[in-house]
């Protein structure tokens, strides 16, 4: 399907990513800080971010009672007690298929891609999740 893509498309995909379930697993619960930051601050914040860990592990890492990593577990514990940050029909195709591609086209490859995939999948059982930019920004952050 790669090479299809790549030697007969007009319109070559601008972003591609594959998932495994159990990586979405992983990313779900491990990212899902650093998610609600991009996504509420900006990818700008990161780095300040960063420098706040830095210190906090800094600190705890004189008072002996406190965990390696402390900032990374801190965040984590504290992003579990918010919203679910991944789609809805997001999180049901995570239930559904082992495996997931994340394919980004410009707006000028969308009907080539469909007509392909449809195509290429005709015989097997998949499905197609169209998102909207916005979203699909959001489904990156999870995978990278």
């Amino acid at each position: 399907m790669r090479r299809d893509i790549l030697s007969q498309f007009k319109h070559l995909p601008t972003s591609g990513e594959y998932l495994h379930r159990d990586c979405y697993d992983a990313a779900k619960k491990y990212s899902k800080d650093t998610f609600i930051v991009i996504d509420k601050l900006g990818a700008d914040f990161i780095p300040k971010l960063f420098e706040f860990k830095r210190i906090v592990d800094l600190i705890a890492g004189k008072l002996k009672i406190l965990p390696n990593h402390f900032s990374d577990r801190l965040m984590q514990f504290i992003s579990n007690f918010s919203f679910n940050h991944l789609p809805g029909r997001m999180e049901e195709y995570r239930d559904k298929y082992e495996h997931h591609w994340i394919i980004e086209f410009s707006e000028e490859g969308i009907d080539e891609a469909k007509a392909f995939l449809q195509n290429f999948f005709k015989t097997m059982r998949v499905t197609f999740l169209n998102v909207m930019k916005r979203k699909l920004k959001r489904l990156f952050y999870i995978v990278l």
